[in-house]
């Protein structure tokens, strides 16, 4: 799943003037869009940014060794939605038997890098 980042960036006319854009400087914007997932730098904070949402607990107290349940008081509900929208922000489908073994952040934080790192696996 590719989702193009700054596309409000890219005008159409130039405000000031209201001239047309030169359609190469829009080719080169979006040449330069990457998939959320290829951003692997950025994986932690936006992971980190999605735990806090559903959490209720601010980023600066979520560690690696934060645990959803004991932790984060998050209910087995909030870790659903949370790892749903892993997939839908991140592009990391996570099955529900692999799900069930996450307990920590660093673990699901592992386990993310992981996918995005290995996209496709030999079994």
């Amino acid at each position: 799943m590719i989702k193009l980042l700054g596309c409000h960036k890219i005008p159409i006319l130039c405000e000031q003037n209201k001239n047309m854009v030169n359609p190469f400087y829009f080719q080169q914007e979006i040449n330069n869009l990457k998939p959320r997932s290829e951003e692997g730098d950025d994986i932690p904070t936006r992971l980190k940014k999605l735990v806090a949402e559903e959490s209720g607990v601010p980023e600066s107290k979520i560690t690696r060794d934060s645990s959803f349940r004991e932790d984060l008081g998050m209910d087995s509900l909030n870790k659903v939605e949370m790892i749903s929208k892993c997939d839908d922000e991140l592009g990391v489908e996570i099955p529900d038997e692999d799900a069930e073994k996450l307990t920590t952040y660093g673990q699901l934080l592992d386990y993310i890098t992981e996918k995005l790192n290995n996209p496709n696996p030999s079994s």
